[in-house]
C-alpha cells in the first residue's frame, strides 16, 4: 500500500509493505515500522499486483467451473426444492455451528477502543511499565532509565504464550510476551525524532525481547 504525506512541506511518498493499514494506524499503531521509501525503483511490477491478478483469474476460472457442475445437478432430485439463497443471519447461525464458536463475533467497528462479545468482559492483565520484580521502581513515562525498564513489563505485545510447568498442573505456567517494538513518539513527551536522546535509546532497547 502506497501513501503520501509531507514532512516540512516536501511531499514523502512512502510504501507500507507489510500490510493495509492507514497513515494514521501505522503511526500510532507502530510508529511507521513497516513503512519506508518505495525499494522497487526499476519499472517491475510490484509482486502484490501480480499476486492480485493471478488470485482473481483463479477465482474467475474456479467459479466457472463451480457453475457448469451446478448446470449439470439442477436436474437432480437431491437438489429440487432446495434453496440455495440463505438469510443473512441463517449464514451466520450455520458458520457459527461449523466453527464451534459459541458466543455472536464482535461486528466490524472503527472505534478506538475494545469490543468484546454480549456477556464478556476484558480488563488489562498486564501494562508496559507494570512491575516484573519486587524491586522495581515505580513507573514514571519520561523518567524512568534502561535499568528500571529491564525489571518492567516491555512494550507493544505480539506473540503471548502461556507454558504449563507440570503436566498434572495445567492451571500453572510461565506466560511469555515477545515485546515487538516501540513507538519512541508516545513513549517519551515532546520525543525529537531527529535527536533523541542516549537515555531514550537505552530505554527502547530494554523495551523490546521478551517478558515473562
Amino acid at each position: 500500500m502506497r501513501f503520501s504525506f509531507r514532512r516540512d512541506d516536501e511531499p514523502i511518498e512512502l510504501v507500507n509493505t507489510m500490510c493495509d493499514a492507514s497513515p494514521e494506524r501505522c503511526r500510532w499503531g507502530c510508529g511507521s515500522q513497516c513503512a519506508h521509501s518505495a525499494p522497487n525503483e526499476t519499472a517491475n511490477e510490484y509482486f502484490g499486483d501480480i499476486l492480485e491478478r493471478f488470485v482473481s483469474r483463479r477465482s474467475l476460472l474456479k467459479g466457472g467451473t463451480v457453475a457448469a457442475g451446478m448446470l449439470a445437478l439442477g436436474a437432480s432430485p437431491l437438489l429440487r426444492g432446495t434453496s440455495t439463497v440463505q438469510a443473512e443471519g441463517e449464514v451466520e447461525a450455520a458458520q457459527v455451528g461449523t466453527t464451534g464458536i459459541t458466543f455472536t463475533p464482535v461486528k466490524l467497528s472503527t472505534l478506538d477502543q475494545i469490543e468484546v462479545p454480549a456477556g464478556y468482559k476484558w480488563r488489562p492483565l498486564i501494562r508496559w511499565g507494570d512491575p516484573l520484580t519486587l524491586s522495581t521502581n515505580a513507573f514514571e513515562p519520561g523518567k524512568n532509565t534502561a535499568a528500571d525498564q529491564l525489571e518492567q513489563f516491555g512494550y507493544n505485545c505480539d506473540y503471548v504464550g502461556f507454558f504449563p510447568l507440570l503436566a498434572n498442573r495445567p492451571d500453572r505456567g510461565v506466560l511469555v510476551v515477545n515485546n515487538e517494538y516501540t513507538n519512541p513518539t508516545l513513549m517519551f513527551p515532546g520525543y525529537d525524532a531527529a535527536n533523541p536522546t542516549k537515555q531514550q535509546v537505552d530505554l527502547e532497547l530494554a523495551a523490546h525481547g521478551v517478558s515473562v
